[in-house]
């Protein structure tokens, strides 16, 4: 029921003045004073004149309307259907559209009973008819249907939930872990029942392989109710089998791993298919494949460490850096190791070099007549005038050769290279180096990564600096001693993994290749989802290296079987991405074109859609999470034969509407009603007093 009552913003009592005054202006016009018009026109004027007065006195008072409006909010009933895969596999389509029949009768009667009824399949879609549903969905992710559904009926009233699943689910943590504010009732899909079958449930493999290496590639294949018989298991690429093997399944439920060792023959991203031939006597042959993509690249990226003698700063520094696969590194000390083939490596890190001895003038050349990328390691050996000339980016006036005991402190305005930040209270921790004693000054290019901190005193003396433009890429390391700093934290977090990160982010900035080109594009990732958004970056430079927008850009996918599809987009300041969709599993290659500045540029690569074969692995349905998932929300589980029963209880239940009232205050001045009846009555007494001749 809604409800209106007028307020005044001032007292009520000057209501009656407003009634005096109405008053004595009707009397003053009608009382004693005679017209030409009848007894009970008279009055009527008078009665006008009295409610027309008294209207606008009472406005004066600055009323208003308080309006208490109710809206009852009918109970709603959500029905999700898992439309995954899974059930296509275990399930006949007469059994699949009975189970959406009994879903539409429900439906009817909820409806009937004051409900409003919400469809949804388990990849959030709201639906009309649960008709249309394929049973296709290549994932399950039970929780973030059930938090989709919290978050759009908080605070509405959302009566019960109904789930209808085999209790698989592939994406997301277990749903039992999470409390719901709604009763939920399940219905058990599927068949609990392990069926006979051979299924390979995982690939293990790097996804990075070096060009001639051999590479090991690991399947997990679970076997249930074939003991007794054999398997083949086979690795295939390009159509043609690269290895078979052959397992006995001694046990009815029984877990193998198979390892394949592979051979990284050609560059590129390669897809690896591994396949169980099909057993007799299988449910299902869905889940005897997986796929595996795996990039092989040319070779590893090789690192030259050389010192005039061993140091530890060598050993932590070769241990941080053999975390990372991609880097092969060489040591040279001469009398110890022979100087290698300089044009083999990225980057070179020069500890104590140059020192007093002329031994690394062969190598000092090279690396600055070849602008290579160099990272100096000032040390007691250094030789600070010949390291001065051959280096642009710090100079060093050094006082005797007295140093300093400094400790290091990260620079958190760093911006060559992003640190984890949880990392830097680890630095601060950190021993003392030593350094040389005197003046630093550092190229304007070059930017710091570790300050000297003196004690408890923070400086801006650099330690460690980085440059990487207007000139070759250089780090220098002023102090001496960081071995100290690996054991330490090892010491204190059993880990290295702040010294290790800033070691490996160092050589990655070094060793990192500049891409010169001027037209780029290239996919954010390697290797897709069958499901995902393949997503394309264009990147357009001037002669001076300005990224430049507005180009129209040609783009040609091309699969492995050879068909061509052609793409058109145009980059902007705003966007300078393009997205393509729905793409099959498999290999493409693409090649994109554009005229920049009447020149022709391309730009190629390759990239994969990988199926995501989730709802294959596992097909015993997981009644137990259904009926736990039940008891722990207020409702109740049933079998797929028991629907009737749950539309028994559901409709039982009584629906009760919510309730909600909202409040409103409105200024009686701003009534249009209210103007127009002012007006009627101004106009009937003018009208009738002029009809009557009187004035």
């Amino acid at each position: 029921m809604n409800r209106i009552n007028l307020l005044f913003e001032t007292s009520p009592w000057f209501a009656a003045l407003c009634v005096l005054a109405a008053v004595g202006f009707a009397a003053l016009l009608y009382y004693r004073v005679n017209g030409p018009w009848p007894e009970t026109a008279h009055k009527l004027f008078a009665a006008g004149r009295f409610i027309l007065v008294l209207i606008i006195t009472l406005l004066l008072l600055s009323p208003l309307l308080r309006q208490i409006f109710n809206v009852a909010e009918p109970p709603a009933l959500v029905i999700a259907l898992d439309n995954s895969a899974s059930l296509s596999y275990v399930h006949s389509e007469d059994t699949l559209r009975r189970i959406i029949v009994d879903i539409e009768t429900l439906t009817e009667q909820a409806v009937s009973l004051g409900y409003e009824v919400e469809l949804r399949t388990f990849n959030q879609n709201r639906i009309d008819d649960f008709a249309t549903v394929n049973f296709d969905e290549q994932s399950t992710h039970l929780e973030k249907l059930l938090d989709g559904i919290r978050n759009d009926y908080e605070s509405k009233n959302l009566s019960s939930v109904v789930l209808l699943s085999d209790g698989i689910y592939n994406m997301g943590t277990n749903p039992l872990y999470k409390p719901y504010s709604f009763p939920i009732f399940t219905v058990g899909l599927g068949d609990t029942i392990p069926q006979a079958d051979v299924r390979i449930n995982a690939l293990m493999y790097n996804k990075i392989a070096y060009q001639g290496n051999k590479f090991p590639l690991v399947a997990e294949v679970v076997s249930t109710g074939l003991k007794g018989r054999f398997a083949d298991i086979e690795v295939s690429a390009g159509g043609k089998v690269l290895q078979k093997k052959r397992f006995e399944i001694k046990d009815e439920h029984q877990f193998d791993e198979i390892t394949f060792t592979l051979e990284a023959a050609d560059k590129g991203i390669q897809q690896f298919i591994v396949q169980v031939v099909p057993v007799e006597g299988e449910f299902t042959t869905q889940n005897n494949r997986k796929d595996a993509f795996i990039e092989v690249i040319e070779g590893k990226e090789k690192i030259l460490i050389a010192s005039p003698t061993p140091h530890p700063d060598i050993k932590a520094i070769r241990s941080a850096l053999s975390k990372n696969q991609n880097y092969e590194i060489d040591i040279f000390i001469p009398g110890i190791h022979q100087l290698p083939v300089l044009d083999e490596f990225s980057a070179f890190l020069l500890h104590n070099v140059p020192d007093q001895t002329d031994r690394f003038n062969e190598l000092l050349n090279y690396v600055k007549n070849n602008e290579k990328p160099v990272w100096y390691f000032i040390g007691p050996h250094s030789k600070i005038d010949l390291f001065n000339a051959f280096n642009q980016v710090v100079r060093i006036s050094r006082l005797g050769q007295q140093t300093d005991n400094v400790f290091p402190r990260l620079n958190p305005g760093f911006r060559t290279f992003s640190l984890d930040e949880s990392h830097f209270s680890i630095f601060d921790n950190y021993t003392p180096v030593k350094v040389p004693f005197g003046s630093v000054t550092v190229n304007d290019a070059a930017e710091v990564l570790l300050f000297q901190r003196i004690g408890n005193v923070a400086s801006s003396r650099p330690l460690m600096v980085i440059q990487g433009s207007g000139g070759p890429k250089t780090a220098v390391m002023l102090g001496d001693g960081m071995w100290q700093w690996r054991l330490q934290e090892f010491s204190r977090t059993e880990a290295q993994d702040a010294f290790d990160n800033m070691v490996l982010k160092v050589v990655q900035f070094l060793a990192a290749k500049d891409d010169k080109r001027r037209f780029r594009v290239y996919p954010l990732k390697n290797e897709y989802n069958e499901n995902e958004t393949v997503i394309f970056e264009a990147e357009v430079y001037n002669e001076i290296y300005e990224r430049t927008y507005n180009h129209k850009v040609d783009l040609v996918l091309k699969s492995e079987s050879g068909d061509q599809k052609g793409y058109t987009f145009v980059t902007s300041e705003q966007n300078s991405r393009y997205s393509i969709n729905n793409l099959p599993e498999g290999i493409y290659s693409f090649e994109a074109s554009a005229t920049i500045n009447g020149v022709p540029e391309k730009a190629e690569g390759k990239f994969a859609i990988k199926e995501l074969q989730l709802e294959t692995t596992f097909l015993t349905a997981n009644h137990n999470l259904m009926r736990n998932l039940a008891s722990s929300n207020a409702g109740s589980f049933f079998k797929m034969d028991d629907f009737q029963n749950l539309t028994d209880e559901l409709l039982t239940r009584k629906a009760v509407s919510k309730l909600y009232s909202t409040e409103d205050y409105l200024s009686v001045i701003n009534l249009r009603a209210l103007f127009f009846i002012l007006l009627m009555l101004a106009s009937l007494e003018w009208f009738f007093r002029k009809y009557y001749g009187g004035y």
